[in-house]
């Protein structure tokens, strides 16, 4: 199965490889997510050979995909709590960044 080697946390590219690449040499990196598209051409030379970047891994979940992890969960027992489920954001949203920069501009 997978194996999460690092955990989700807002790093920049840069950060991503130095951690990637710190970890057993030995073992390939399957490296998905919504930045990958983005920063491609820093996580590729910076990772090596050992990256992977599947081309049909999603961006972000999708119901199916939840309903699939789901039904794997099931048989074990394993459930979750999808009415108190919350979205965990790594970090403020573009919006956020915008408004706190525009507000810290305007304090005396």
């Amino acid at each position: 199965g997978w194996e999460t080697r690092l955990a989700p946390e807002a790093l920049s590219a840069e950060a991503a490889v130095m951690r990637l690449a710190a970890l057993d040499s030995d073992v390939p990196l399957t490296v998905v997510g919504n930045g990958v598209p983005l920063y491609h051409d820093t996580l590729a030379p910076g990772l090596g050979d050992r990256a992977r970047f599947p081309e049909d891994a999603p961006r972000t979940p999708d119901a199916g995909r939840l309903a699939d992890a789901a039904r794997e969960m099931l048989p074990r027992g394993d459930t979750a709590d999808l009415v108190g489920a919350e979205p965990e954001y790594l970090r403020p949203s573009d919006a956020e960044i915008n408004r706190d920069a525009k507000t810290a501009k305007k304090a005396p």
